[in-house]
């Protein structure tokens, strides 16, 4: 817990706290566990769980060659926390990387099944980020078939969820919803609060996609109570993106641009790095639907500095934007 805290805090706390840890196995083990529950770090600030995972690698490399804890086994859980940072950040190849380091480090460590499905959860969350929808559903079934053959049922729910995500991105949000739901109905929410409000999240965006608007709304303020409860920062800039969706999806569409325009802005401070394209994206829509196009073109000329239109292929809001230009505005 003190790991955690101090790298929420500063880099120089955190190198504080790791000069601080001794060299017995229990020290050992609360380097083990810091990566392990850094997850909920990486839905609140995911640059400074990302600077904790980079630090608990770096201590992998000291630990002893016997003991209770092997460089491996931290070197993969560390891998697997920036996993998770780095797919909050946005910087989704990196993510999968993480996760396939995380592979390879467990397999010195033993090559056990419950560590392959750990890695194959990352990866393939991020894959269906990516837009990968064969390959991410895929990992996350394999994944989902052995949480369940080791009953664990919170990973297999979380696994579930994922796949529900995966339709939504896929354009079936009426697939997605009782992945979702029933998803939420098995994790313990005090426990898992990181986890649960991000499935609101989604959950949310995928009722607005199919029209129950109130209660995705409804949804969306159970997820913002949660974030906020839980100082769950990135979660709670991920629930006014969707809200800021909701109200697209609704005609509210000069309320909408202007959450949007705020939230790319918060998103280049918090540099995060999918957000600035999705907000921007959103924007772009916005003023198309106002007949702004002019200044849609506009800003689509600008995310060129920010990304590629063939890097777009898994976004939703560059799918539904892409259909109403013309060939050139798409170049």
């Amino acid at each position: 817990r003190r790991l955690v805290k101090a790298a929420r805090e500063s880099d120089g706390a955190l190198a504080g706290c790791l000069a601080e840890s001794g060299d017995a196995d229990a020290d050992h083990l609360g380097l083990l566990y810091a990566a392990q529950t850094g997850a909920r770090l990486a839905a609140a600030e995911p640059h400074r769980a990302l600077a904790l995972a980079h630090a608990l690698a770096a201590s992998a490399r000291s630990l002893p060659a016997s003991g209770l804890v092997s460089s491996h086994r931290l070197e993969a859980e560390a891998s697997l926390l920036a996993s998770q940072a780095l797919l909050n950040i946005g910087r989704l190849e990196d993510a999968r990387a993480a996760a396939r380091d995380a592979r390879t480090a467990f397999a010195a460590s033993g090559d056990e099944p419950f560590d392959r499905a750990l890695c194959a959860y990352f990866e393939g969350t991020a894959a269906a980020f990516q837009g990968e929808f064969s390959f991410a559903e895929r990992e996350l079934k394999r994944a989902a078939r052995a949480f369940a053959a080791f009953e664990q049922e919170t990973w297999t729910a979380r696994a579930e969820a994922a796949l529900g995500t995966l339709y939504s991105q896929r354009g079936n949000p009426a697939r997605a919803i009782p992945f979702l739901e029933n998803a939420l109905e098995r994790l313990d929410g005090a426990e898992e609060a990181h986890a649960c409000t991000a499935i609101e999240i989604n959950l949310a965006r995928a009722l607005a996609h199919v029209g129950a608007f109130e209660r995705s709304r409804a949804v969306f303020a159970q997820a913002l109570a949660g974030a906020r409860r839980h100082d769950l920062g990135n979660l709670v800039f991920a629930m006014r993106l969707g809200l800021a969706e909701l109200d697209l999806l609704r005609g509210e569409t000069a309320r909408a641009l202007a959450a949007f325009d705020a939230l790319t802005a918060e998103a280049d401070e918090r540099q995060l790095e999918e957000d600035r394209v999705l907000a921007r994206l959103y924007a772009a829509e916005c003023l198309g639907r106002l007949s702004r196009t002019d200044e849609m073109v506009a800003r689509l000329k600008e995310l060129r500095s920010l990304v590629t239109v063939t890097t777009l292929a898994g976004v939703p809001a560059w799918n539904e934007l892409a259909s109403r230009l013309d060939r050139g505005d798409v170049r």
